[in-house]
């Protein structure tokens, strides 16, 4: 009997990085904001933002995750002026399951900070955190990053995805 292969279903599929943006302990008091055609997840891990979404506030706290859609004007707010740990990690990411994301903003269970942290530590090891995005808005590869950091990254970032989609029993990809 012949064996028959099976083509994988990719629910999520991101296709590029953008940015990955590490802000730990700093003062960010107002970012004027930005538009641009990527999504954009911001993850607080410690303290407290206000995200500005369009025409909507939105109040952000540890575990607490949101996403700007693409072609939408956000900012970022340190309403306490306090010290935050934050991460905005940017992609392009074209999978209709894409839309359940859009205006979404949740807390993280256990199960999903987890991997959210694992995202966060393999950007760390294979970008530069603080960089700016160069002329063709690519991030900063590290010159020692780990082999495979790019793709472990990607991976963790689809995970990350998936497991929220699999936490909202609601959503059902069309």
């Amino acid at each position: 009997m012949p064996y028959l292969n099976r083509s994988v279903e990719n629910v999520i599929s991101v296709k590029k990085l953008v940015c990955f943006y590490a802000h730990e302990y700093v003062d960010i008091v107002d970012f004027s904001g930005e538009k641009h055609d990527f999504w954009e997840m911001v993850y607080v891990e410690e303290g407290q933002l206000m995200e500005i979404s369009g025409d909507v506030t939105h109040q952000l706290s540890a575990g607490d995750v949101l996403f700007h859609k693409p072609n939408v004007f956000h900012r970022t707010i340190n309403p306490g002026h306090t010290n935050i740990k934050a991460y905005n990690i940017s992609f392009q990411c074209p999978s209709r399951a894409m839309d359940f994301f859009k205006n979404y903003k949740g807390t993280l269970s256990a199960a999903s900070q987890q991997i959210a942290r694992m995202l966060v530590e393999e950007g760390k090891r294979s970008f530069v955190p603080y960089s700016t995005p160069r002329g063709d808005n690519t991030i900063a590869v590290k010159k020692d990053a780990p082999i495979g950091g790019q793709q472990m990254y990607r991976i963790y970032l689809e995970a990350l995805l998936i497991n929220i989609l699999r936490e909202q029993s609601s959503f059902q990809p069309l």
